[in-house]
């Protein structure tokens, strides 16, 4: 293990001048409530492996089915998506050998179609633990697993590891993100001012371990990848200082959850990352610019500026607004500017239907922890969460990232990472100096 930092400092992050708050507005309320109260489900199966999904016109309402492709589902694992207490573990009429957890806020979640239990009625599971064995058991015409989500006793649509699954009929695919508390976007990585090392944060003021490098730049947020020196190459870690070369070169790359993501050199395609070196699947394009992070995908077109969201299969795309700046997604939002940047505004989740949350500002980064954005004259940080709507908390800084449980700051001159303690101008110094941050599981 490297110590990176040489003296540790609690401190607010420099140069903090308390006047010239944003004119940002209040949360709506209802909306935002009901999103707060949605745990953060993740997939009902084990970390990393894929399964076609797909809801049938005659499934239960909201319902959804899960198959390994082919037949390999009997006797797998069907997991706890979060955590809580099993309900009901037993024979329920269609539903087969079912499983129930109550996560607690008026919220549950039911696994059916069982070959066998791995738990009983009272037992507290957590996020991953089994559950039981896939099976085919009640109304079911060969091994798969259903799944369904359930708030105040009525199933609702699902959204697993920040995706918000489709409902068009078609068979599309989810890759698992329930891994033991490590999916997502939890620390940060950081590339050293010479760039000759990338470091990760391991929790602890001070402690950092290298983990690769020489890098050019470094792309983060549910998973995490590096530019080779020679801007060449596009390489993918794949933990514990393991890394492949994914591709490249490209104009840009992005994660929407743990998914990778490119826009071509001429960006005249938007390209899916198969998981195999050199392996990508044109999903899209011609793209001005792409944007990733735990709720999807978006890309805008070029001249025009429209805003469009990637559905899930290649050449599927949904036109839900535009034009605008810069867009900033978090696990259940997108966000966008005004062209003049005038106003901050979220999608409602209906094409071209959108809300004013604030501004002036201009978005500067996006995570599950909230929303980033710079305020335009005294270059303040303000984060906004749907339970408090904007808070002052900094600034001014090089560069801000959003994780999934924070905030973290590169300081104007480069020389410290910070932390943010939860409270307006309340940081912490974890490391530096650093020439680039980024958020990384």
């Amino acid at each position: 293990m490297r110590k990176w930092m040489t003296a540790v400092l609690v401190a607010a992050l420099v140069s903090i001048s308390p006047g010239g708050a944003l004119a940002f507005g209040s949360p709506t309320g209802v909306e935002d409530a009901a999103v707060l109260a949605r745990p953060e489900f993740r997939a009902p199966w084990p970390c990393g492996q894929v399964r076609d999904y797909y809801h049938h016109s005659t499934e239960v309402s909201n319902a959804i089915d899960f198959n390994v492709a082919g037949s390999g589902d009997l006797d797998t694992p069907a997991l706890a998506s979060a955590a809580g207490t099993v309900t009901s573990a037993g024979l329920n009429g269609g539903y087969g050998n079912q499983v129930v957890v109550d996560h607690g806020g008026g919220w549950s979640s039911r696994v059916a179609h069982l070959n066998s239990f791995s738990v009983g009625v009272g037992q507290v599971v957590s996020t991953g633990q089994e559950l039981g064995k896939v099976g085919s058991t009640g109304n079911s015409s060969g091994p798969h697993l259903h799944y369904e989500q359930i708030s105040d006793a009525v199933r609702v649509p699902i959204v697993i590891d920040s995706v918000a699954l489709l409902y068009d009929g078609a068979t599309r695919k989810h890759t698992s993100g329930n891994c033991g508390g490590a999916e997502g976007a939890r620390t940060v990585a950081a590339l050293t001012p010479q760039w000759t090392a990338v470091m990760r944060f391991n929790g602890s003021p001070g402690s950092w371990t290298q983990i690769g490098g020489p890098a050019r730049a470094l792309i983060g947020g549910g998973g995490l990848a590096a530019i080779t020196p020679d801007n060449a190459s596009v390489m993918r870690h794949l933990g514990s200082g393991r890394w492949e070369r994914a591709g490249g070169p490209g104009a840009a790359f992005v994660f929407a959850g743990a998914n990778l993501y490119a826009l071509s050199p001429g960006s005249n395609a938007v390209l899916a990352y198969d998981g195999r070196p050199g392996a990508w699947t044109q999903i899209g394009g011609p793209a001005q610019a792409i944007h990733g992070g735990g709720a999807g995908l978006l890309a805008t077109t070029p001249g025009t500026g429209n805003v469009m969201r990637y559905a899930g299969s290649p050449g599927s795309w949904q036109h839900i607004g535009g034009p605008g700046g810069m867009f900033g997604v978090t696990g259940s939002y997108f966000y966008g500017e005004t062209p003049t940047r005038s106003a901050i505004m979220r999608y409602n989740g209906s094409p071209h239907s959108w809300t004013q949350i604030g501004g002036p500002g201009q978005i500067h980064h996006a995570g599950g922890f909230g929303l980033l954005a710079i305020a335009p004259t005294t270059s303040d940080a303000m984060l906004y969460r749907p339970s408090t709507g904007w808070v002052r908390i900094g600034g001014p800084g090089r560069q801000f990232v959003v994780t999934d449980d924070t905030v973290y700051a590169l300081t104007p001159d480069g020389g410290a990472v910070m932390r943010y303690n939860g409270s307006p101008d309340s940081w912490t110094q974890v490391g530096g100096p650093a020439a680039q941050i980024v958020p990384s599981p």
